[in-house]
């Protein structure tokens, strides 16, 4: 499942992540094997007052991406802009280079998913203990079909800390989509073996825990 919620900026604040992850479990939905739910997650999450602008939309759906409602070139070129202000934001690179692959542009895509590569590689020698750049690599590099390694990467990182839910959360992108892969064509994956509700019950735990590390009790 592309949810696209990983192109967020930065700076949004972990008190998003309560409302998030419950859109999230609309989007899953419940499992009938005892996997935990969603349902428990509405449950414990309080959705905080937001006052944001994140450059997404709700709509009947869940989230949107507000670029998905521009002309491809518009959008582009909007984001080309804001990264000449902001180059190393590396999940600008990466939402550029979707809207290219969109476009039919294999090039440009290419080319925005390896420079988003490079940048959040650069952060992560300069700050390898930090959550936030470690699950930007990890975003990168499944952008640039290193999946396997992103996974390695985020494994790492939620083994060394106990505050680092964005790396949980972008675990649970990286099983969803992986999950989405198996559903649409059935074929082996860099998985193998692991069946699709596994595949879905880890997207689900890495999400909750996510969310328990963003909001800690107490």
């Amino acid at each position: 499942m592309m949810l696209g919620f990983r192109h967020l900026p930065g700076f949004v604040r972990p008190n998003f992540l309560a409302v998030f992850l419950c859109l999230v479990g609309e989007a899953m939905g419940a499992t009938s094997n005892g996997t935990v739910t969603f349902e428990r997650l509405r449950a414990q999450a309080t959705p905080p007052e937001v006052n944001i602008q994140i450059g997404f939309e709700m709509t009947p759906g869940g989230l949107m991406d507000n670029n998905d409602t521009k002309e491809p070139d518009q959008a582009i070129a909007e984001l080309e802009e804001s990264l000449k202000a902001e180059p190393r934001q590396s999940q600008l690179h990466i939402r550029l280079g979707h809207l290219f692959s969109k476009k039919g542009d294999t090039n440009s895509s290419d080319r925005s998913f390896k420079q988003a590569l490079e940048v959040s590689r650069r952060q992560v020698d300069v700050n390898p203990d930090d959550d936030h750049s470690q699950a930007a690599f990890a975003a990168a590099l499944a952008a640039n079909d290193q999946s396997a390694e992103a996974l390695h990467v985020l494994r790492k990182a939620v083994g060394k800390s106990d505050h680092a839910w964005r790396c949980w959360l972008e675990l649970g992108h990286q099983y969803a989509d992986i999950a989405q892969n198996v559903s649409k064509s059935n074929s082996p994956t860099i998985l193998p073996g692991v069946p699709l509700h596994e595949l879905r019950a880890e997207a689900q735990k890495s999400y909750k825990k996510a969310l328990e590390e963003a909001h800690p009790e107490g």
